[in-house]
């Protein structure tokens, strides 16, 4: 993460970002329900494209690319930042230990 960035700054966007992909991924199934199957995929190809726009460096990059591909982690974990329960910086410190395994 860049001196002028945090690590809950570069969180923050990831949570704005999280479902970027959903428009391009939207269609409404033989039932009538709409579903977004792989905006997961789409918000990480287009994450590239955002970050040169946003001039994030690559490391930025990836930390939001591999947290739009955890989306189904994202909504607890918006919960927990948005409510104080878990503090952005130690949970960004947490995301960049499980990339590492």
């Amino acid at each position: 993460v860049r001196e002028a960035r945090t690590r809950a700054e570069v969180l923050k966007l990831a949570v704005l970002l999280h479902d970027i992909g959903k428009p391009a991924a939207y269609f409404v199934d033989e039932e009538g329900k709409i579903r977004f199957t792989g905006h997961d995929k789409l918000g990480k190809d287009l994450m590239s494209k955002i970050s040169e726009k946003l001039k994030l460096s690559k490391r930025e990059m990836q930390m939001i690319k591999d947290m739009i591909l955890k989306n189904k982690k994202m909504r607890a974990l918006i919960a927990l930042v948005s409510s104080d329960l878990l503090d952005a910086d130690e949970l960004a410190n947490q995301i960049r230990t499980e990339q590492k395994q």
